[in-house]
């Protein structure tokens, strides 16, 4: 199996573990297709009537996110478009936690990429939760 097939698999994996969260929380919750590959939405989800838009990432450790300048202006004109907030999402593995922030909230942006600094920005997923149920 090559390396990028790899991360794909566990890329996925973490997606439909997300996919599992949103629908034990009244969700329906569903899998892009081709999620993974450009820069597509990973999950698609709605609840009462709203829509939500997101990007799936994993990490050891809580530290800064960095995602292509091309790819975060994709998602910019996606949330516009869509009317739906599109909403970056880290499970950090040694904290066994969930964070989410709006993805077109970046703590920088460069020519080349844009980055989530590990901040207050940050949201708990059961803040998210709260915040909309």
């Amino acid at each position: 199996m090559s390396l990028h097939s790899r991360y794909y698999y566990r890329g996925a994996a973490t997606e439909r573990r997300f996919i599992q969260l949103l629908r034990s929380r009244g969700f329906f919750a569903v899998r892009a297709p081709r999620s993974g590959k450009g820069y597509g939405v990973d999950i698609i989800a709605v609840k009462n009537g709203r829509a939500y838009l997101f990007e799936v990432k994993k990490r050891r450790d809580f530290t800064t996110i960095q995602i292509p300048r091309e790819q975060y202006d994709y998602v910019k004109n996606v949330e516009e478009t869509a009317k739906a907030p599109y909403l970056l999402t880290l499970y950090v593995t040694s904290l066994r936690a969930w964070y989410v922030r709006p993805i077109t909230q970046p703590d920088s942006i460069a020519d080349v990429t844009v980055s989530y600094k590990p901040n207050e920005k940050w949201l708990e997923i059961s803040k998210f939760f709260d915040n909309i149920t």
